[in-house]
């Protein structure tokens, strides 16, 4: 979830992963960092990529650990790149 006012600058984050581990995560102080920010595909990816850098992802039969982490990046990336462009259109109504 993220808000932004109008000039695009995040007010308000928060984000979790699942099946990363044997929980949901989530990851407040991450977040946090978006707050006082535009929201860019480059902090996106630094975001992704500091949070999933130090995940303890089990590999299993479908995809080993690496993957795993791998792919969490990129699709928590492409979340945030999402909720910033929804909350940004929202924030233009």
């Amino acid at each position: 979830q993220l808000r932004v006012d109008s000039s695009g600058v995040c007010v308000q984050a928060s984000f979790g992963l699942g099946a990363v581990g044997p929980t949901p995560l989530a990851f407040p102080a991450a977040a946090a960092q978006l707050v006082g920010q535009a929201i860019t595909a480059t902090r996106a990816r630094e975001i992704a990529v500091e949070v999933t850098r130090d995940l303890d992802t089990p590999g299993d039969i479908h995809a080993d650990a690496d993957y795993r982490r791998h792919l969490a990046a990129v699709l928590l990336q492409r979340a945030i790149e999402n909720a910033a462009a929804d909350a940004a259109r929202s924030s233009a109504v």
